[in-house]
């Protein structure tokens, strides 16, 4: 009896020293070398991390898990600043002078122009360069109907008004004295607009100023990893390129070997907001059938208040994304025009933007560098 008491005890302190630990190959904590399996003591990554708590996947490396982002505007000066987002894409600013709500938030002049210079006179609400005290029009008139174009003709008649062209010829044929003709040999009709020069087509050519060809042909992916200019033609069909031009990227815009006309460029956020100020709250500068506007052969129904008044002709090219969604979007529904001003807030750069649903150019917005989107070009 002793002895079958002793051969227990033996056995029983043998049990007691063999070690416990996890032998889940899976866990952090996997030890092949324990005797006896005890699951309650494994350790496992949380889902999408690692056992040292790195992403699994991070294709930015901004340590938020692919799985894990939340696309939105991360500036907090944006009017839609999203709070939770973590991939920052898609940014939308108040115009000049308006809050996030379009509402005016200077003083309104007596013409009714939120931030405007226009005073009252004796004449009534006039310019700031007017003196106020003298109402005669150009033909000496008193609040006559006549007025004097840049070619010294006074008149009232607004059909026969002149301005000074590209080549510093006044008159109306800016064709025929200065045709504006890219490296590649594109020729394009061009307007004044205020006191600016704007070309009516979106940009076509396929060579900075200095001849040097700019990349195109890159897949999705590779666009998108891109530090250099390039362009891409929507859905890399043809008859695309005819109509709306190329999309360009913002490197393109910003290389110092120029890609608009010699003596043209592409516009600042500032020449958009002068443009924008000429026909407020109209659909003036998008384009639509003539004698049958707003209907359109090219822009989605209803482009809504298109006259093309103002003969811009702003087309419906569409973009290359700079996120997620399809490649190419919103053809004949929107047109998104570069600006050469970046936005020192986020890495990405102003534009202007038309909708087919919507009366006026939409708020400068900013979009990522890697956007491929329409140029119009303006004279310097």
């Amino acid at each position: 009896m002793k002895k079958l008491f002793l051969l227990l005890t033996f056995l029983f302190s043998i049990s007691c020293t063999q070690e416990e630990g996890c032998k889940d190959d899976t866990a952090c904590n996997f030890d092949s070398s324990v005797e006896l399996d005890a699951n309650n003591l494994c350790i496992y990554a949380e889902e999408n991390y690692d056992c040292d708590g790195f992403c699994l996947n991070d294709i930015d490396s901004d340590l938020v898990c692919d799985e894990l982002e939340v696309g939105g505007c991360m500036d907090e000066s944006a009017c839609n600043f999203d709070s939770i987002a973590t991939d920052n894409e898609g940014c939308e600013y108040a115009l000049e002078n308006y809050d996030c709500g379009n509402n005016c938030i200077v003083e309104i002049d007596c013409a009714n122009v939120c931030g405007g210079d226009s005073w009252e006179s004796d004449c009534g609400c006039v310019s700031i360069d007017n003196s106020g005290n003298d109402c005669d029009d150009c033909a000496g008139i008193p609040f006559g109907p006549n007025f004097m174009d840049e070619c010294g003709v006074c008149d009232d008649n607004p059909d026969n008004d002149g301005y000074e062209d590209a080549c510093g010829i006044c008159n109306n044929n800016t064709e025929d004295d200065c045709p504006l003709i890219d490296v590649d040999g594109n020729v394009y009709k061009y307007i004044k607009i205020g006191d600016q020069l704007w070309m009516q087509e979106n940009l076509k050519v396929t060579h900075y100023r200095n001849n040097d060809a700019i990349p195109t042909g890159f897949n999705r992916e590779d666009w998108h990893s891109l530090e250099i200019g390039a362009y891409e033609i929507y859905n890399n069909d043809t008859s695309n390129y005819e109509i709306y031009g190329n999309l360009y990227n913002w490197y393109t815009v910003n290389d110092s070997r120029g890609i608009c006309p010699e003596g043209w460029g592409v516009p600042e956020k500032d020449d958009w907001s002068i443009l924008t100020a000429q026909y407020a709250d109209t659909g003036h500068f998008k384009e639509c059938t003539e004698g049958d506007c707003p209907n359109s052969e090219y822009w989605w129904p209803p482009n809504s208040g298109a006259t093309n008044l103002s003969g811009f002709t702003g087309l419906p090219g569409g973009y290359r994304r700079d996120s997620s969604g399809p490649d190419f979007d919103h053809i004949g529904g929107a047109g998104y025009f570069w600006s050469s001003t970046r936005d020192d807030n986020i890495d990405a750069a102003w534009q202007q933007q038309l909708n087919f649903n919507i009366v006026n150019f939409n708020q400068l917005n900013s979009k990522g560098l890697i956007a491929g989107m329409s140029i119009r070009c303006i004279k310097d």
